[in-house]
């Protein structure tokens, strides 16, 4: 496949997985997703630090992150060969807080899966919405 023809295929996926989480389609975002699966996450709150396994996030740590779903507003979106480029706005709710957030996220393709993404995301806001300790489990 040319880079062009992989950068355009890669980043109808992430546009797709983007378009997943608004509808709240968890498992047709997952799907992008290699089984392998790792997110970074930058700042201090508890949702920050490495995360691994595409079942792990999906059924442990987006669950208590984002328990009432997250919408996403992406502004830009940027891609060579295997590498994918995301700026984006989102907002998520939990009890009555409201989360309001920006990021930049760089995706890593094998094939067409996603292997590994680095969040970039604005500590101020992300620290006040989820604080330092995770949320007691249900």
């Amino acid at each position: 496949m040319k880079q062009n023809d992989t950068s355009e295929r890669n980043k109808a996926i992430v546009r797709a997985l983007y378009e997943a989480y608004n509808r709240r389609d968890y498992e047709a975002a997952f799907a992008h997703k290699a089984e392998d699966y790792t997110i970074e996450v930058t700042g201090t709150s508890w949702v920050s630090g490495r995360f691994q396994g595409r079942d792990y996030v999906r059924h442990e740590l987006l669950p208590r992150v984002f328990p009432e779903g997250v919408t996403f507003r992406l502004r830009n979106l940027v891609a060579e060969g295997d590498v994918v480029m995301a700026e984006w706005e989102n907002e998520a709710h939990r009890g009555g807080s409201v989360y309001r957030g920006r990021a930049v996220e760089v995706f890593e393709f094998d094939g067409d899966k996603i292997k590994r993404v680095r969040a970039y995301v604005d500590p101020a806001p992300q620290m006040a919405f989820f604080g330092e300790q995770p949320p007691a489990s249900r």
